[in-house]
């Protein structure tokens, strides 16, 4: 898996315990000068497997292969809602937020577990509220104007 962040300002320093995985440590660095989609398919060509990186339009060709398997992010989603939410307050950002709070409950409970035990937790118990959130959120787009801010947000995540 990759894990393509978006830096586009300086990192002065670095919040222990932000990111963590039991796999072992591999770093590859790849700089471009600009953003052009052109970068991430050349740097990427021969990648095959799963890439989490933000809604970054240059992505959206490496997913159409199917070499590339896109993993969404849930705290840039959750954020997306959050600021829709402090903007205009809806029945949908506040429902969409307390189901979000549930999966970072189940989190906060496993942070520090084992490996093992998170993975049997979140089979137990995170992928069940995942579908459920996702299945919400199907439908809530139907309800949805695509011009509407809202309607927006739900489609990037």
């Amino acid at each position: 898996m990759i894990w393509q962040p978006e830096f586009t300002d300086k990192i002065l320093s670095r919040k222990p315990g932000a990111v963590h995985s039991s796999l072992p440590a591999g770093v590859w660095f790849a700089y471009s000068a600009d953003r052009k989609g052109e970068h991430p398919q050349h740097h990427l060509a021969k990648y095959q497997g799963v890439l989490q990186a933000d809604a970054y339009a240059g992505y959206k060709v490496l997913y159409e292969t199917g070499r590339v398997k896109e993993a969404g992010c849930l705290a840039h989603a959750r954020r997306k809602i959050h600021d829709e939410d402090v903007r205009r307050p809806t029945e949908i950002t506040q429902e969409a937020l307390r189901r979000i709070a549930e999966l970072y409950a189940i989190e906060a409970e496993i942070r520090g577990s084992p490996t093992e035990e998170r993975l049997a937790v979140r089979k137990a118990r995170s992928v069940q509220l995942m579908q459920s959130l996702y299945d919400w959120i199907q439908l809530q787009r139907k309800t949805l104007s695509k011009h509407a801010e809202m309607g927006r947000r739900s489609t990037i995540s």
